[in-house]
């Protein structure tokens, strides 16, 4: 067991009393910091605060007090080696990347349909930059990706899970190595807009032919002078198709009928 004085010379040590990650709660910085000391080559440059290191201190130690994974520290200071041996002290390292989330409850610029100040009674707003395909619409904040920004990065910020992230982004893969720069993610939203409405079925005109294809969604009306690779030409689909969907019109196509009309699209 450890005495009082042991116990204290270990902390001293390691960099003195620390808080874990857990405990500390991250500002979010929208404006960049400028260091009050030397910064090692490759910082980021939209640092929002740095943090001058001192004797004794570690990179656990920093990123402990700063609500930092050793992880997220070197990516912030990409010229700190894997064993973390070459703090330099008096130099000033980056601990918070500029936040380029919409803060909750900033309205977007209204559109001329909205009078200035008005709420969205859904509270979604829409996507500051563009967005990748299947992203929901139902979003109430967005973020957009920066260099250097990854999953566990967003969706911690966010206060999300990776799963929940994922489902209001699910073009994103699940080893999350395909998040676009300049791109927007939903951090705060609904799925519900992501289904697409059933459409009605489209109803059958006369008069037709025996033998067509069921769910057709797209007829034509023969006229005089029509044959079958006119009206499958017209339509952009092939003449297999157009006797496959309409087989009552023969396999060598003589049996066009004019004022019938004919399944052109499925």
């Amino acid at each position: 067991m450890l005495s009082t004085g042991k116990f204290i010379l270990l902390l001293s040590l390691v960099g003195g009393s620390f808080a874990s990650p857990a405990q500390v709660k991250r500002r979010d910085y929208t404006t960049t910091a400028p260091p009050s000391a030397p910064t090692p080559p490759g910082t980021i440059a939209d640092c929002g605060a740095y943090h001058l290191v001192k004797p004794g201190e570690t990179c656990i130690t920093i990123g402990m007090n700063s609500g930092l994974t050793t992880e997220q520290f070197r990516k912030l200071n990409p010229s700190i080696n894997t064993d973390c041996t070459n703090l330099v002290v008096g130099w000033d390292y980056c601990i918070a990347k500029i936040s380029k989330v919409v803060p909750r409850g900033v309205q977007a610029t209204p559109t001329p349909s909205q009078s200035p100040g008005a709420t969205p009674a859904s509270g979604y707003i829409p996507p500051p930059n563009p967005t990748k395909i299947g992203t929901t619409k139902c979003c109430r904040e967005w973020h957009t990706v920066t260099e250097g920004d990854t999953c566990l990065g967003i969706t911690s910020n966010a206060g999300i899970t990776f799963e929940e992230f994922r489902s209001l982004n699910p073009d994103v893969n699940g080893a999350c190595s395909n998040l676009w720069i300049g791109y927007s993610y939903c951090i705060d939203g609904d799925t519900s807009c992501n289904s697409t409405p059933t459409q009605p079925p489209v109803s059958t005109p006369t008069p037709i032919q025996g033998g067509m294809v069921s769910g057709c969604k797209k007829f034509y009306k023969a006229k005089g002078g029509d044959y079958c690779q006119s009206i499958a030409w017209e339509h952009n689909i092939s003449v297999a198709d157009f006797i496959a969907w309409n087989p009552a019109v023969g396999k060598d196509c003589s049996a066009v009928l004019v004022g019938y009309y004919y399944c052109v699209g499925k």
